[in-house]
């Protein structure tokens, strides 16, 4: 009695490969724009905000820096994790 093999090879179905693939493209573009919206819409003022209450900004008020810098570090390194 021969033992069944424990792996079998699969053929790819290149003929559903777009049909597979061109749907995920689409959630792709989809993840992407959402990050990116969220990214312009939370980032920019954010990063305008760290920038004029910085030392040499418009309106300098250190613990608004420092409280904000830290949350902004932490945001920056999420991505790393």
């Amino acid at each position: 009695m021969s033992a069944a093999p424990l792996v079998t090879a699969v053929a790819t179905p290149w003929g559903e490969l777009p049909d597979l693939l061109l749907p995920a493209y689409g959630q792709t573009a989809v993840m992407v724009g959402t990050v990116m919206l969220v990214v312009v819409l939370l980032g920019l003022p954010a990063a305008v905000l760290v920038h004029n209450t910085g030392p040499d900004g418009l309106a300098p008020n250190p613990p608004v820096h420092r409280a904000l810098g830290a949350v902004l570090n932490l945001g920056r390194s999420l991505p790393f994790l």
